[in-house]
């Protein structure tokens, strides 16, 4: 437990060439033809018992759950690690935004007896590039989380709908 790290599974990073590799495995393995390995939603043999019947289903049904949870799992990753660094730039900005609001202060008092245009000039700056910040805090959200997962769910449940009926 000693060795755990936050942001590291298994010594790995979270969210790296890794774990894109991983997502596209398991995304090859889904778009695949059915073989042994990977079995697929096909129609029952006449010839099948109803207790076959219902293996085969349940067995279909826990191979696409365990399927589906991995590919949650890496969509979630890839997010957090987005939010992760809009989390950051949105720190710089409520950083900036202090040390432009203090620079206003300094502004204030040169203006009773300094060179108030110097002071001005450089909160300006600072505020502008605050705002830039906030603007890239924004633009790096993600903005419709786990919509892979969702729809992923939608279409499974359409196919074990139809299969079933």
């Amino acid at each position: 437990m000693a060795d755990r790290v936050p942001g590291r599974k298994n010594g790995k990073q979270l969210g790296s060439k890794e774990s894109d590799g991983r997502l596209r495995s398991v995304v090859r393995r889904l778009a695949a033809p059915p073989s042994a390995t990977t079995p697929a939603l096909s129609p029952p043999p006449a010839e099948a018992s109803t207790i076959q019947l219902v293996e085969a289903a349940v067995k279909e049904t826990r191979e696409l759950v365990r399927v589906e949870l991995e590919l949650a799992k890496l969509e979630a990753k890839q997010q957090l690690k987005a939010v992760m660094w809009s989390a950051i730039a949105f720190g710089l900005a409520a950083l900036l935004a202090v040390v432009t609001l203090t620079l206003l202060a300094v502004a204030v008092v040169l203006a009773l007896g300094g060179t108030p245009a110097a002071a001005l000039i450089v909160a300006l700056a600072v505020l502008v590039l605050g705002g830039i910040s906030a603007g890239l805090a924004v633009a790096l959200l993600p903005r419709r989380p786990l919509d892979r997962t969702r729809q992923h769910l939608r279409d499974d449940f359409h196919q074990l709908k139809e299969h079933v009926a």
